[in-house]
């Protein structure tokens, strides 16, 4: 039987008592105008063994929706997280916002500092790329 809400994260071991820690991170987001889509809103979150990213992004350049298929998250050269779910609400159409979640693995140790977020589509050269993201 599949467990989901508290209970999946406290049967997987992803909480304990201290809970999950969350930061807004968008201050500290420098703009790039390279990236397809620009996020308005960034947070970052800590659990036991994960660290999560939810994104809001807009300003779609093009006439195509963008639909995230893969992300990958880097540190310092040599530190990248492994990604294990990339959640996306809904496609994001031009003049539309929307929503991506980023999941990984990470020991406390392992994400700390800024990271770089990359972002990109299945069937397309799109990316969006997020610098100097920091987790609680």
């Amino acid at each position: 039987m599949e467990s989901r809400g508290l209970v999946g994260l406290l049967a997987m071991g992803g909480i304990d008592v201290s809970g999950v820690a969350g930061r807004i991170v968008t201050e500290a987001i420098p703009s790039d105008s390279k990236s397809v889509l620009q996020p308005f809103k960034v947070q970052s979150y800590r659990s036991t063994g994960r660290v999560a990213l939810e994104v809001l992004l807009s300003g779609l350049r093009g006439e195509l929706p963008w639909i995230a298929s893969g992300a990958a998250l880097r540190g310092v050269p040599g530190t990248e997280l492994k990604v294990l779910r990339v959640w996306q609400e809904s496609p994001i159409t031009p003049g539309g916002k929307g929503r991506v979640v980023i999941e990984t693995e990470a020991s406390g140790e392992s994400a700390r500092g800024p990271f770089a977020l990359k972002l990109w589509e299945a069937n397309g050269p799109r990316t969006v790329t997020i610098s100097n993201v920091t987790f609680p």
